[in-house]
């Protein structure tokens, strides 16, 4: 069997969605965008998924010193599609990649011209970096996560240069986090593993809940990791809503949500959800790990539950060992 600890990717995915572009400019730029992974790996979002970020063409743009005219950005009359950014640099709350800055026209994208891609390229770079929560959550949960068979017995330090970036303590199901820690050094951390002992609160860490941590690597793990987030024994049982949420409802994506209110009524098995959810295959596998991962579901078989280790967030553990 391959090791569990060599399938999750070491960049996060992010999600960018093309807004008023052709449908050939916007193949064009998802391909190129594929490629450039240096600290994300870009993707198109899941259907009724919001994205991280943006991509637009200045042509399509209505920035704030343009003013505004008497047809409103969503008039049917506009083509192509208007897109307003704010004084921010953002569309809908999320930032945008613009490109078409180094053209002569704004007739159409060229993606084989080399000052055009290393535009989109550097506007991408520029992107992931405002992406920075994302990116520390993810590697803060790779490491949790990749580190699992340690959780009974012990705690995580992540250290950058000899100093303590982070702590993840699986006993409270709590990580604590340097504020002053980048999405950089925490995705170039040393590792040390020590006792598990309660961890002194600073004022120079925040506290995330461990759970909504782990959520974030289901959310952003490569497709090919998604197996080893689903306890084989979660896919067969019938599966039922935790109460309370370790995970506030607001913060879960939309298949999340839909599988939650699906099992307010009753518990039900994932060919179950399958039935109802109607969501593609993929979709409702990520969001079925990121429910189990973050224990906002459980099982009903009592086998599976009856095996807590050191509170919620360790219940999890035999399921995925077998």
């Amino acid at each position: 069997m391959a090791s569990p600890r060599t399938d999750v990717a070491t960049t996060p995915l992010a999600y960018l969605e093309p807004v008023g572009l052709s449908p050939v400019e916007a193949n064009a730029i998802l391909a190129l965008a594929g490629r450039n992974n240096s600290t994300v790996q870009w993707q198109r979002p899941p259907p009724d998924s919001a994205p991280d970020v943006y991509v637009a063409h200045l042509r399509s743009v209505d920035l704030p010193e343009d003013g505004t005219d008497s047809i409103p950005p969503w008039s049917i009359d506009r083509y192509p599609p208007r897109v307003v950014v704010d004084e921010r640099g953002r569309y809908q709350g999320r930032p945008v990649c613009l490109v078409g800055g180094c053209e002569n026209n704004h007739l159409a994208w060229n993606s084989k011209d080399a000052e055009s891609i290393g535009e989109l390229n550097a506007g991408l770079r520029f992107a992931a970096a405002q992406l920075s929560r994302q990116r520390i959550r993810y590697a803060l949960a790779r490491a949790a996560w990749l580190n699992r068979d340690t959780w009974a017995t012990s705690r995580l330090h992540l250290l950058s240069h000899g100093q303590v970036m982070a702590m993840i303590d699986p006993a409270s199901g709590q990580v604590h986090l340097r504020r002053s820690a980048t999405a950089m050094q925490l995705e170039r951390v040393a590792l040390q593993v020590l006792p598990a002992r309660p961890v002194a609160h600073s004022p120079d860490f925040e506290i995330l809940p461990m759970a909504s941590v782990l959520w974030e690597l289901a959310r952003r793990c490569n497709e090919e990791a998604l197996p080893r987030l689903l306890p084989p024994a979660l896919l067969k049982s019938r599966l039922m809503r935790a109460s309370p949420l370790p995970v506030p409802m607001a913060d879960l994506d939309e298949q999340s949500q839909m599988i939650l209110g699906e099992l307010d009524q009753t518990p039900l098995t994932v060919a179950q959800l399958r039935s109802k959810c109607k969501l593609p295959e993929p979709t409702l596998t990520r969001a079925l790990a990121g429910l189990a991962i973050s224990q906002a579901t459980r099982a009903v078989s009592t086998g599976l539950s009856a095996q807590r280790i050191f509170g919620h967030m360790l219940g999890w553990l035999p399921g995925w060992q077998r």
